[in-house]
């Protein structure tokens, strides 16, 4: 469950990086990943907290 939790963090933030924060939705996010909304929203409550999530993730690596 934490390896498609960091799968969707990464290839989410691909996605953000290439296309922008503010243009991208949760539909555009499924459909770029190949997975449902549902699965989606099961690890993530909103496009905020899986920015948050993406910000966290990349400041801890940067911290190793």
């Amino acid at each position: 469950m934490i390896e498609k939790k960091l799968d969707i963090l990464n290839r989410s933030a691909g996605v953000f990086l290439r296309l922008g924060l503010r243009s991208v939705t949760m539909d555009d996010l499924s459909s770029e990943l190949g997975i449902s909304k549902k699965t989606l929203y099961q690890y993530f409550s909103d496009k905020d907290s899986l920015i948050n999530a993406i910000i966290d993730l990349k400041l801890e690596n940067d911290r190793a």
